[in-house]
């Protein structure tokens, strides 16, 4: 059980930096002339930098709902996962509202 738990983790995290990866470089390429300084050095600024926070705290939750959730149906957990990026993103956002205040 806990190699479905850690692939099903592990997959979802690799997807999710994929897929933000290339949304984040191509709306960084209209504002750029250099493809692969934007994808090789603007996006992973972002990524990792602005929210990572963000990442590190999904990645917890992923762990702790696919664990919780690991004998409920698909669906359920999809949407587990789902409610904690959108929990992730808003404490990352309430993070960086605070040090932008508080610089």
């Amino acid at each position: 059980m806990a190699g479905r738990v850690t692939l099903e983790v592990g997959v979802t995290l690799l997807l999710t930096i994929l897929l933000a990866w290339s949304i984040f470089g191509l709306v960084a390429l209209t504002d750029s002339g250099d493809p692969v300084g934007t994808f090789l050095d603007q996006v992973p600024r972002v990524l990792f930098g602005l929210l990572g926070i963000a990442l590190v705290l999904w990645a917890i939750m992923l762990i702790i709902g696919s664990i919780a959730h690991r004998y409920r149906a698909v669906g359920w957990r999809i949407g587990t996962h789902i409610l904690s990026l959108v929990v992730a993103v808003i404490i990352n956002v309430g993070v960086l509202a605070i040090v932008t205040v508080a610089s």
